[in-house]
């Protein structure tokens, strides 16, 4: 006859259980940790249904891998930064495929009606030219050339509060001088 394994072990006990052959030890890792799993699901994929399948993917692949766990961290841990991935990765496929779908669409620009607005007449450069040089350059650097707020700080010699209130002071006069310039025509 099979013991029993006790409910009130430790998570890195029960995987060490299951990596000695005990296959109960899987199901209690599983009641465990099923909700919080779902729930962060849920949270990418916004679908009951889907949420309860990525977990059982999810718990399929931890499962498999279980032998790869070190203990280095929680069993929990572990787990949530795979379903964590397991859920970035599910939603990169999706949108992938949604964009895929749009890009092989057959859409010709030509048919349809083209009708000029009041803003083609606004030159972007000109209202980018109604904040400072160093907000000029330090939208520049952020947003085109993708630096970091560290590396803004470093460059600027300001802490990274001075350098997000200059980054959003900075987008707000932009989209102030927008709508003034959208109103004026």
């Amino acid at each position: 006859m099979k013991k029993s394994v006790d409910r009130n072990l430790s998570d890195e006990q029960l995987v060490q259980y299951h990596l000695q052959g005990d296959q109960t030890s899987l199901g209690i890792l599983y009641e465990r940790h099923f909700n919080n799993v779902y729930y962060k699901c849920l949270s990418f994929s916004k679908d009951p249904i889907e949420a309860y399948d990525l977990v059982q993917e999810i718990f399929l692949r931890t499962f498999s891998k279980l032998h790869l766990f070190r203990g280095n961290s929680e069993f929990s841990t572990w787990l949530f930064r795979i379903a964590h991935n397991f859920c970035i990765e599910d939603y990169r496929k999706k949108y992938r495929n949604k964009y895929e779908k749009l890009s092989s669409l057959d859409y010709d620009l030509a048919d349809e009606e083209y009708e000029p607005n009041n803003l083609d007449n606004v030159s972007l450069e000109s209202v980018i030219k109604s904040v400072s040089e160093t907000e000029q350059l330090m939208l520049k650097l952020k947003y085109l050339e993708g630096k970091s707020i560290k590396e803004l700080q470093d460059q600027f010699h300001m802490g990274a509060s001075a350098v997000k209130m200059r980054l959003q002071r900075a987008k707000q006069k932009i989209s102030k001088q927008l709508k003034f310039s959208y109103e004026m025509m």
